[in-house]
């Protein structure tokens, strides 16, 4: 997809000053057939072996991170080469490239000097010589971030208690086996955006599709992974009342809500009637930057609505979705279901960590005041901003491990979990605000709660799978966005690519991730499963933590070198 905005304008005329401009540079180096120059990729070679570089850096220019640096470095070597070697003749080769690759081909007078050589160190010069070793260095972190191992920052509590907020790991990309760029011109080091502001930081007009290196094992059950989110194939731009940054949320969930929101009608009559309220939505959120369904509470506790206003919208390839941590929990091939918050994996209880929470309702002969809440942070690493009240009941989000102690305490009367029942859901008030969370977010499973949902199964490569009712709604997604086919879904069955289809074979292997934190998790219970194509790689140790508690800040030392596990 083509984009029309500066920087993509810039970079197309800097393409088509090369390919213009190539056969004559190559004239002037004498080289013999100067009309190579208009093959793509073959030219660069040609270029690189006139300028006396490796080939292999033809290689670096596909790395996301690398790329964009080793066109300023092509930039200025064909200037050096031309005869323009002063450090003024650099800034311009570096800022304005269109013009010195112009000059460079186009002037006469400017001739083919061929690859700078330095006599010595001091011909060279301090700045020159750091240069190369900085060039280096950014060079090799590119290599070793986009194929080997990437540092990564645990940013909500979704994966307490076994990793916190604060923990910053290093994510092992080579046990799965490192996928290669799908965007491969990138701004070095920055993910999706440049920092502080919500321009992309890569070029999206040239893509390659999804490929990987093999590598030493196969996603298992219970790993920690690191994956492009699913749901964040489209993305909104800014903030929400609570100054969260929106994008890494689920914009497909704000699309329902707002679209049930407007039709303010029984789920069955929306349902009927869906195109009409989501054109609305789309149009909301995507013309007007505007949410209007969203509420914020009085100093009351009433209930207020509160529209959020955001910056834009973008849509996003896999490789540049936002990046998410959970842990594997279904691998392709399973069937699973969940009751009373019990994961069931073919037939038998999943294993569930001792450090994997719940949020506890509890009742208590004394109040839990400052002094207890820091004796519950000190012994059972409690958040005292975790816990809650409300008509009497705390609510104590806490590890299997915490409570097993927490409880015996003499003040404790009673604690529970309130495990949300099949049909939860339904209810008119509930629903208002939170339309079919639950995925395939379909009325077929309308009845589906996060803590009683299934059974379903996880297709894997090569499967075929009946296209029935349930089917067709539950595999939709992974069939028409992930596996690229046109779907459509009519009285008289399904149609995939303009076929009628009773079965659809799988491309791809599917897992299912969650987060440990079970009550404070949003994962595939809510978007569905992760494909193949999105998994980044596997946590693999915790090198720095830090403490963010108000009252209790300071760095883990305990957890600093720990295996993420």
């Amino acid at each position: 997809m083509f984009v029309l905005d500066i920087p993509h304008i810039l970079l197309y005329l800097l393409i088509g000053i090369y390919f213009a401009a190539l056969p004559k540079i190559f004239k002037k180096a004498g080289y013999k057939n100067p009309v190579y120059g208009y093959i793509p990729v073959y030219n660069l070679l040609i270029l690189l072996k006139l300028m006396e570089k490796p080939w292999w850096w033809i290689l670096l220019m596909c790395v996301p991170g690398v790329n964009f640096l080793m066109l300023l470095i092509l930039n200025v070597n064909v200037s050096f080469c031309t005869g323009k070697r002063t450090f003024k003749d650099a800034i311009i080769a570096l800022l304005v490239p269109h013009y010195s690759v112009i000059i460079a081909s186009y002037d006469d007078k400017q001739k083919w000097t061929g690859p700078l050589v330095w006599k010595n160190k001091k011909e060279k010069g301090l700045i020159r010589e750091w240069g190369d070793a900085l060039l280096f260095a950014i060079v090799a972190a590119g290599i070793i971030r986009g194929f080997f191992f990437e540092a990564f920052t645990i940013p909500t509590g979704s994966m307490e208690k076994d990793l916190l907020i604060g923990d910053y790991l290093f994510v092992n990309k080579i046990a799965y086996g490192p996928k290669l760029p799908q965007t491969p011109l990138a701004v070095p080091f920055f993910h999706n955006n440049i920092p502080g502001s919500y321009t992309q930081s890569y070029l999206n007009w040239f893509g390659m599709d999804y490929h990987r290196v093999p590598g030493y094992t196969d996603v298992e059950r219970n790993d920690i992974v690191v994956f492009n989110y699913p749901a964040g194939d489209t993305a909104l731009l800014g903030k929400n009342k609570r100054g969260d940054e929106l994008q890494g949320h689920n914009y497909h969930q704000f699309l329902r809500d707002e679209a049930f929101y407007l039709c303010n009608c029984p789920a069955e009559e929306f349902e009927q009637n869906r195109e009409e309220f989501y054109a609305q939505a789309r149009k909301n959120l995507l013309d007007n930057n505007t949410m209007t369904h969203t509420f914020t509470y009085s100093q009351f506790g009433e209930r207020i609505k509160d529209p959020t206003k955001f910056e834009g919208w973008i849509e996003r390839p896999t490789d540049k979705k936002e990046n998410y941590i959970k842990r594997c929990v279904g691998i392709a091939g399973d069937t699973m279901e969940i009751v009373n918050g019990k994961l069931i994996v073919n037939g038998a209880d999943a294993y569930l960590d001792e450090n994997a929470q719940f949020n506890y309702n509890v009742i208590s002969s004394r109040n839990f005041d400052g002094r207890i809440k820091d004796k519950f942070k000190e012994e059972y690493d409690i958040n005292p901003s975790d816990v809650g009240f409300n008509s009497g009941v705390y609510r104590v989000p806490m590890s299997m491990k915490a409570f097993a102690e927490f409880s015996k305490l003499t003040y404790i009367d009673t604690t529970w979990v309130n495990w949300k029942p099949r049909g939860y859901y339904n209810n008119p008030e509930v629903m208002k605000f939170n339309y079919m969370q639950i995925f395939p977010n379909n009325l077929i499973t309308k009845d589906w709660t996060e803590d009683n949902m299934g059974p379903w199964y996880l297709p894997k490569r090569g499967d075929q799978i009946a296209m029935n009712e349930f089917n067709a709604i539950f595999y939709r997604r992974a069939i028409e966005s992930y596996e690229k086919n046109h779907f459509e879904i009519t009285p008289n069955g399904v149609y995939i690519n303009g076929e009628l289809s009773e079965t659809y074979t799988f491309k791809m292997n599917y897992y299912w991730l969650m987060g440990d934190n079970r009550h404070n998790s949003l994962d595939s219970r809510m978007w569905g499963y992760v494909p193949e194509d999105h998994v980044v790689g596997k946590a693999a140790f915790i090198w720095y933590s830090k403490d963010n508690e108000k009252g209790h800040e300071g760095v883990r030392w305990g957890r600093i070198f720990q295996s993420a596990h």
